[in-house]
């Protein structure tokens, strides 16, 4: 996989399949190898179930990125067993959940710097041989690190009439975090320890008014830890993990109303939400041309409200047609950043700003018809995304003259378009199938980049391409 990075907002205008030739010359590229497996083990009787699943993964990375190398060799392993089981208590119906989730990860991560490919060779070579080219620099980081985790849950559903129904539930989850430097020419021993733990608790409402219409509330918590690739990655440079850097904690309310129209073939999902994050994790870059290296930091609370709508309209059994509607308002309430200008450093409350990356309106719209007797069948979705804000800062910084526009990813509209057929015939079932994204050819930038160094948010996806699909499963007849 080949990285051209991102453009500024005139680069993504003029030349969106472009490259800084700095980027070439460092060989941007990934190379993944995995290998993973796991087993489980269920059971079910009328009253009660269960489940066990083992896992484990390898995982190698070798990574040339502008400013350095990331190779990393991963493994990790894991064990989730759940218990469910149902009963009475008098006339309510209850259904107790438990279970519990451990879970060991290894890391070898070395990082050197990054003396690209030969300069003669830039835009020549085949891209298989970047990775025997790119030079390995100044080992910069060598580290052992290990994860531990340990979560154990409980999730009681009590209905207490056909038309009530509650949810209580909790989750406790305590992560290790440890790190072994070994790289200490430096003169320092950046190893340490690092606990994160957290209780979130949960509770759920559904009251069904008709039998066709039903009101739910859900109370909601949760707690996100930083990857160690987040810890590890530090604008200082240090070993070790980055002891500033905290985990996401969620709270929040949900509401809504679901159902059907009868007699029209009509299904909606109504709901709002409002939730506040404390320490929301931001990636960013720092002020270096030598370097596309994200970093994070913690922004204090932000509050996230939206407004989802969901609308099904299926009058007959082979035609589909769907719209829904997201408006999200996802603003800092408590953040501040640092920053360097010419007169020195100078600390900005950013509150009131938007979240970068967060499209405050998103439509969708969608059909399917399949037809019965030849089992031929056409999809049309289509999708629009509203603009928004690539910084923190929503704009340009102080002591900035660069316009608005060039912090703000302008809003585009899609067209995917997609057909086939299928044929079922024991003991073969055959499918084939053919689409095309981005029908109309629109030129849009699908992702961004948050606070990239300068200003090059921006990252251009492609135009209209096309793809197949055949499929071949080989259905067997047990009686």
């Amino acid at each position: 996989q080949f990285n051209p990075s991102s453009l500024d907002r005139s680069g993504a205008e003029i030349n969106p399949t472009s490259s800084r030739s700095f980027v070439q010359r460092q060989g941007a590229a990934k190379k993944v190898k995995q290998v993973q497996g796991g087993i489980s083990l269920r059971y079910r009787t009328e009253l009660e179930q269960g489940e066990i699943t083992v896992f484990g993964v390898g995982r190698t990375l070798f990574n040339p990125i502008p400013g350095r190398i990331i190779d990393l060799d991963r493994k990790s392993a894991g064990l989730r067993g759940l218990l469910s089981k149902e009963g009475q208590l008098g006339s309510d119906k209850l259904r107790l959940t438990a279970g519990i989730d451990l879970e060991q990860q290894h890391d070898e991560r070395r990082e050197y710097q990054n003396d690209g490919i030969p300069g003669d060779l830039v835009g020549k070579v085949n891209n298989g041989r970047i990775f025997d080219l790119v030079s390995l620099g100044d080992l910069q980081l060598d580290q052992t690190e290990k994860v531990r985790s340990f979560g154990t849950f409980v999730e009681l559903d009590w209905t207490l009439s056909p038309e009530l129904n509650i949810t209580a539930g909790g989750r406790y989850d305590r992560f290790n975090f440890n790190v072994t430097d070994q790289f200490i020419q430096d003169g320092t021993d950046d190893s340490g320890n690092r606990n994160m733990s957290a209780f979130s608790p949960q509770l759920g409402l559904a009251y069904r008014i008709s039998p066709v219409t039903a009101f739910y509330g859900n109370f909601a918590t949760a707690f996100q830890t930083p990857t160690t690739s987040e810890l590890s990655n530090q604008p200082t440079k240090a070993g070790g993990f980055n002891l500033g850097l905290s985990p996401e904690r969620l709270r929040g309310f949900e509401t809504g109303v679901k159902g059907f129209l009868v007699n029209t073939g009509i299904s909606y999902n109504a709901g709002v939400f409002i939730y506040e994050i404390t320490n929301m994790l931001q990636p960013f870059q720092i002020d270096q041309q030598d370097t596309d290296e994200v970093f994070y930091r913690n922004a204090g609370k932000t509050w996230n409200r939206g407004i989802e709508i969901k609308l099904n309209w299926k009058p007959r059994s082979d035609f589909n047609f769907t719209a829904a509607y997201t408006g999200m308002q996802f603003k800092f309430n408590d953040y501040e950043v640092e920053k360097e200008l010419e007169e020195g450093i100078r600390n900005f409350q950013l509150s009131g700003n938007h979240v970068p990356g967060v499209p405050p309106h998103h439509l969708f719209a969608g059909f399917k018809y399949l037809h019965s007797q030849t089992r031929t069948f056409v999809e049309i979705d289509t999708q629009w995304f509203a603009e928004y804000f690539a910084n923190d800062f929503n704009g340009p910084a102080i002591g900035s003259e660069k316009r608005q526009k060039e912090f703000i990813n302008e809003s585009y509209g899609l067209v995917d378009l997609r057909f086939g057929f299928s044929y079922h015939k024991e003991p073969i079932a055959l499918s084939l199938f053919l689409g095309i994204n981005n029908l109309l050819n629109k030129r849009y930038n699908g992702s961004i980049v948050p606070n990239s160094f300068g200003d090059r948010f921006f990252e251009p996806a492609p135009g209209r391409f096309w793809y197949i699909g055949l499929g071949l499963p080989i259905n067997r007849n047990n009686e």
